[in-house]
């Protein structure tokens, strides 16, 4: 479960946090993309929504900080549609 909070510093200025292992475990992902060279990696819920929409690669499961049992995250290759014209493996832009 994910904690939002509003806290005011000696200013008075709100300041936003969010906390809570589902926005841990987003940043430990975002953190994986490198090593794979993808812009974006995401795990199997999202999966779960996105897969009649695009053309899914499963990563390696990997080890991430928090976690007992390794993870497996996703990246698109390329929409449902235009599969036949599908990214190379392993390609990161810019």
């Amino acid at each position: 479960m994910s904690l939002y909070q509003q806290m005011s510093n000696i200013d008075n200025l709100r300041l936003t946090s969010v906390t809570g292992d589902p926005i841990n475990l987003a940043s430990r992902v975002e953190g994986l993309t490198g090593g794979f060279h993808v812009d974006l990696l995401f795990t199997e819920e999202i999966r779960r929504a996105l897969e009649e929409r695009f053309v899914l690669r499963a990563m390696p499961p990997a080890q991430v900080k928090g976690k007992v049992e390794p993870i497996q995250t996703y990246c698109v290759e390329a929409e449902a549609d235009d599969s036949a014209q599908r990214l190379p493996a392993q390609s990161r832009s810019g």
